[in-house]
């Protein structure tokens, strides 16, 4: 079965590395969610179910656009926009397993003339109420499957044509209950491009759920060194999502912020996490999942008057943690070092 990295796009004459990368679970998940809203951009015409659809230029985009049985695109109808754009409504998108985006409506306007040259290039996206119900199963491609080293993408989510869009608007998305820490509600703008050795990403996220919050994602993906540069900054209300992946308890507003960058062997940066009157961390990072996964954290902590008093007096007002995590044979993820310097702790 064709992967997806590997359509239409062919190997960059600027790659290189024979390596296989396997890229940190947060980075797939990111570039899955955006693959939900790029992957309307190309497999046969018989992936798709375009009920009524007579624009032969809308069926050669979407036959730009599918991996049959791994991602095929569905679409009830189609019908005109706004400015001369095109809506394609009833959306869902499947693999092997079923059903795992649905939406009410993409709303597109893209330019015809690099599309004959196999180009995708979207003026505008608009996608209204999508839900992500579950993270799509990807299916190992042929060089995977011989154990054979791909320098195509190194597993990393990549439309298999050039895109590029200039306005990405979304309304209403849902993601479900357990792809993530918790549902997730909001609305989003950004932009879009994966052309030749380039991907890129930026996103500007406001939830609309329960949890006030805002959070913009940027990154830039090289796919002839392996470097990805991450830019990744968010405030939440009290119960948010950065609460939840940092074990802080559900009434303390948080924020984080992540700036890194490098190849799959060295990916090194700082990170910043700050709960309301409870804790900050700051430190440097470091991570590699080119073969093995591991990570080093060199981390500052400074204690809130929230911060429950056995872990004040411990602590003290700042202390200090190092961590060091290691993939072992078995592929589970261990703690290789651990230690604490606080005031009344050393461990």
């Amino acid at each position: 079965m064709t992967s997806l990295s590997g359509i239409a796009r062919g190997p960059s004459p600027s790659t290189t590395s024979s390596s296989t990368h396997r890229d940190p679970p947060v980075c797939s998940l990111l570039c899955w969610v955006v693959l939900c809203f790029g992957i309307i951009l190309s497999a046969p015409t018989h992936a798709f179910s375009l009920a009524g659809a007579k624009n032969k230029l809308v069926d050669f985009l979407l036959e730009k656009v599918s991996v049959p049985g791994e991602f095929e695109v569905k679409a009830e109808s189609v019908s005109d926009g706004t400015d001369g754009g095109t809506v394609l409504n009833g959306i869902t998108i499947v693999d092997a397993k079923g059903v795992w985006f649905r939406a009410e409506s993409f709303e597109l306007a893209w330019s015809p003339t690099r599309l004959v040259r196999g180009d995708v290039q979207i003026d505008r996206l608009h996608l209204t109420k999508g839900r992500l119900l579950r993270l799509p199963s990807a299916a190992p491609s042929a060089a995977e499957a011989d154990d054979e080293p791909s320098t195509e993408g190194g597993g990393w989510p990549r439309s298999p044509i050039t895109v590029l869009i200039a306005d990405l608007q979304i309304r209403d998305m849902q993601i479900s209950e357990g792809v993530l820490a918790q549902p997730l509600s909001f609305d989003a703008s950004g932009k879009l491009a994966d052309e030749g050795d380039e991907q890129s990403l930026q996103l500007n996220i406001s939830r609309t759920d329960a949890t006030a919050g805002s959070i913009v994602l940027e990154y830039l993906k090289r796919f002839d060194t392996g470097n990805l540069r991450l830019s990744l900054s968010a405030n939440e209300a009290a119960g948010g999502l950065v609460a939840a992946y940092a074990g802080l308890d559900d009434s303390t507003p948080a924020s984080l912020s992540v700036n890194a960058d490098g190849p799959p062997d060295n990916w090194a940066g700082t990170l910043s996490l700050a709960a309301d009157q409870t804790l900050q961390v700051s430190g440097d990072i470091k991570a590699a999942w080119a073969e093995k996964i591991s990570g080093d954290f060199r981390l500052d902590l400074k204690t809130g008057a929230k911060l429950s008093e056995p872990l004040r007096l411990a602590l003290g007002e700042r202390a200090g943690l190092t961590i060091s995590l290691a993939e072992d044979d078995s592929g589970i993820v261990r703690i290789d070092q651990a230690q604490l310097s606080g005031a009344a702790v050393q461990a």
